[in-house]
């Protein structure tokens, strides 16, 4: 039988191989895209939130926006 020390490289390897296979198949692949959606009225959602006391803290809730839309100054003056 092998020992367990002898098996720590590959171990190591395959974990990182995995891990960087998994981040590009999600990556490439997008059938995750429809995980998110946008509320059907985001800004009374986020009102009811800043008037129940919520502020910002640990509890992070995600925007919805696309990427290219995360710079435009709405949406930053929003979040």
């Amino acid at each position: 039988m092998i020992p367990l020390t002898a098996l720590w490289l590959p171990i190591l390897l395959s974990a990182v191989v995995v891990f960087f296979a998994s981040f590009i198949v999600h990556i490439l692949l997008t059938y995750h895209r429809s995980d998110y959606r946008k509320l059907p009225d985001e800004d009374r959602v986020t009102d009811a939130l800043r008037n129940a006391g919520v502020t910002r803290g640990p509890a992070y809730f995600f925007p919805y926006c696309k990427f290219e839309e995360m710079k435009s100054a709405p949406v930053i003056e929003k979040f």
